[in-house]
């Protein structure tokens, strides 16, 4: 049996956002899921859901501390249904509202990071898959110690 893949920086990033999103009281009973590919198929039951991924991930050395200085793009995709496609309904625009309540109430997410941005709001990426949804995209900033993108570390000396 193959050992589990330890989770680098950034999964450890999407993995705390999703906690945050679920204990915000109106996004707790919606399922999300986090790194799932964004081509699979969400069944018609489990709708509306969330899934979290990354879409670009940049990273520099930040030398001054012996660290790399990460920025990356997470996506928050809302899929509600197979009818108004390319449109973003208004219960998916409330759902957004309710994420950047969720995002804003820890925007470090306990001290993991240095940023968050939310940047803008579009109908969910062009996969081949007809549904619709909302997907919120956010910028966040990081660092980790250099060459090491596992360890999440903040300028108060903790890691995650």
């Amino acid at each position: 049996m193959p050992e589990p893949i330890a989770p680098d920086a950034l999964a450890k990033i999407i993995d705390a956002f999703v906690v945050l999103a679920q204990g915000h009281q109106q996004l707790a009973d919606e399922p999300f899921f986090a790194d799932r590919s964004p081509e699979d198929a969400v069944a018609p039951e489990e709708m509306p859901a969330w899934v979290v991924f990354a879409e670009a991930w940049d990273f520099e050395p930040a030398m001054e501390q012996g660290q790399t200085r990460h920025q990356a793009l997470i996506n928050f995709e809302r899929l509600e249904t197979s009818a108004s496609v390319g449109v973003i309904s208004r219960a998916n625009r409330a759902a957004i509202a309710h994420l950047v309540a969720a995002i804003h109430s820890d925007r470090t997410l306990g001290g993991r990071l240095e940023d968050t941005q939310e940047l803008n709001v579009a109908p969910p990426l062009e996969n081949g898959r007809s549904v619709g949804g909302a997907s919120l995209q956010v910028a966040v900033t990081f660092y980790t110690p250099r060459g090491h993108h596992f360890t999440i570390v903040n300028d108060r000396d903790q890691t995650f």
